[in-house]
């Protein structure tokens, strides 16, 4: 991966060509004048980094550029291509051309982003990038008016990025998004301001036109702001911040972050739900539904860009992208199946790595943004800590692989084996394990269009099923989220998606040995068990997800002798018959 570059062939190739029947306000042909400029004063071996927020908060300079960029953006006129209404739009709702045509007749009535799809992860690295763009952009504008500190605002303001939240390593979220006001110093010195971070407000009502009240959503054109770890429709309704932490420290998010590393066999199989196994959408997936809960807007795919801490959360994404990428450089996409499509890809689609990624254009080449033109970070401009500098592509990926095991490795005493042996870089022996684990695959749309999740038992289902997850019977869930639609449940289609969940700690903690595989699949035929309950709380019976499927499996996994390698794994042996009548 080169690290360094012309930066200004970069910021070109970083820009926008809008072709859209909307009217581009002045404002934004100046934005993209001074996007022509952004970092000139960065030296070419220094790529910005994109910053973990938890650091990037306690820097008072930076944050308050950024929070006053962000408001900027916020501010701006619902109509503005470059508004955070409009930009945040992109992704889901009000279901509008941007950077495009109309859209595509056959399509179905939804947003441009793209789920359960191998062109998830791709998609939303320019996503990201137009929208930081318009962020530095803000803040160029904004550190001018610092008189007696402007050299070191513009320095700051040209080296901004989205920060990323490693809700993996950190399954809280970040103090600075937890506060409805906060202090920042500003031109006039310090001030008090709405956190933007913390919520966005809606300019008044929404236009029922785009945002129809008698949606399967349409209960959301009554907020007049975006909440968090809500569960009821009430249009008073504040952000329930304990209820968003309990639910992401009981998510297994460190554990799953680690796992879809090691055991991974492709990219397909790493960045989507479309593919059988552990993937990175899946984590994704719940850590919305524990941000949004059963009736927040992170909880919404159609709706959750509306929500600031989404930006936060993609960059960690991308992040987990990167690192991948800088573990297998020679791995990429490949040609599969989108089921769903978007708001001009049409249904049951081909797509592979040259298909554009609607609807981001890359200015100097006039193309669309495609998974091939974005696989690199370079064009976009910046990095992250753990790729930093320039490095060789071997360097990059020790370096990659030792972060994501001193990160994530959920398991104690390996863990504490690793850290013990980064100076010395070996073990003296190799630590062998069964896994067990469960591969479940089920159509997003049996439920009608309702968002639902299957949550997994070991030792008896509580009575209680609104703290199904608070019992330590509880073991782990999978989160389905429907694409965004308007459909009638005559017309959804079948959209099969996939997920893993790990097994071995929930047995360990039974007092079961997991190398005896005769008794643990005794163990598992009695005492596991999983019931279906839709996002609203509401119970739902087995026939009524006729998809679902659920199966078994067993690998033995080895733990390298390097802190720089990952964990091998056997090819998995299938046990049809364990939850058999």
């Amino acid at each position: 991966m080169i690290l360094f570059f012309s930066i200004f062939g970069l910021i070109l190739n970083t820009l926008w060509c809008v072709k859209t029947n909307l009217v581009v306000p002045k404002e934004t042909r100046v934005h993209n004048e001074v996007l022509k400029r952004q970092s000139a004063s960065l030296p070419n071996e220094r790529i910005p980094l994109r910053r973990n927020i938890l650091e990037f908060q306690n820097d008072r300079v930076a944050l308050s550029l950024f929070l006053q960029a962000l408001k900027n953006l916020q501010d701006r006129q619902d109509n503005d291509l470059y508004s955070y209404f409009q930009l945040a739009g992109i992704h889901g709702r009000p279901y509008i051309p941007w950077n495009t045509g109309p859209q595509t007749p056959g399509t179905y009535n939804t947003g441009y982003c793209l789920h359960n799809s191998v062109l998830f992860l791709p998609w939303h690295r320019p996503y990201l990038s137009i929208v930081e763009n318009s962020l530095i952009t803000e803040a160029q504008g904004i550190a001018k008016g610092y008189k007696n500190d402007s050299k070191v605002y513009l320095e700051a303001a040209n080296d901004l990025r989205i920060p990323y939240w490693d809700w993996a390593a950190s399954p809280k979220l970040p103090d600075i998004a937890t506060k409805p006001k906060v202090e920042i110093d500003t031109w006039n010195g310090k001030e008090i301001i709405e956190n933007p971070l913390f919520q966005y407000k809606f300019h008044g009502q929404l236009d029922p036109k785009l945002f129809p009240p008698n949606a399967p959503d349409g209960w959301f054109s009554n907020f007049s702001t975006t909440v968090r770890g809500v569960n009821t429709k009430n249009r008073n309704e504040f952000s329930h911040l304990d209820t968003v932490n309990e639910s992401l420290q009981r998510a297994n998010i460190m554990s799953n972050t680690w796992r879809v590393f090691v055991k991974s066999k492709n990219f397909n199989s790493f960045g989507t739900t479309l593919t059988p196994g552990l993937s990175l959408e899946g984590i994704h997936n719940n850590v919305h539904g524990s941000i949004g809960a059963r009736y927040g807007h992170m909880a919404f795919l159609a709706f959750s860009a509306f929500d600031p801490i989404f930006w936060l959360h993609h960059a960690n994404i991308d992040r987990l992208f990167a690192l991948w990428q800088a573990i297998n450089p020679d791995a990429y996409l490949k040609a599969q199946e989108d089921l769903y499509g978007n708001f001009i890809i049409l249904p049951h689609t081909i797509v592979d790595e040259n298909t554009s990624l609607v609807p981001f254009r890359n200015q100097k080449s006039g193309e669309w943004w495609t998974s091939a033109s974005a696989r690199s970070l370079d064009p976009f401009y910046y990095t992250y800590p753990e790729l930093q500098g320039n490095q060789t592509p071997e360097e990059l990926k020790i370096n990659a692989t030792s972060a994501i095991n001193r990160l994530y490795n959920p398991n104690e005493t390996i863990r504490r084996r690793f850290i013990g042996s980064i100076d010395n870089k070996s073990t003296k022996s190799r630590l062998s394990t069964r896994e067990w684990s469960l591969a479940i695959s089920v159509s997003k749309f049996d439920l009608g269009g309702s968002r639902f999740k299957i949550l997994f038992f070991m030792g008896g289902v509580p009575l209680d099923y609104d703290n199904w997850e608070r019992h330590s019977s509880f073991i782990d869930s999978v989160i389905i989220f429907p694409p965004p639609h308007d459909s009638t449940s005559n017309s959804l289609p079948q959209i099969i998606t996939h997920s893993e969940v790990d097994l071995n700690d929930a047995l360990q903690r039974n007092g079961h040995d997991v190398e005896d595989a005769s008794t643990v699949i005794e163990y598992l035929r009695t005492q596991l068990e999983w019931r279906v309950q839709k996002m609203d709380g509401t119970v739902v019976t087995m026939e009524q997800v006729p998809s679902l499927n659920i199966t078994l499996q067993e690998e033995v996994m080895t733990m390298p002798q390097d802190v720089t390698q990952l964990p091998t794994y056997s090819e998995k042996t299938w046990h049809p018959e364990a939850f058999k009548p």
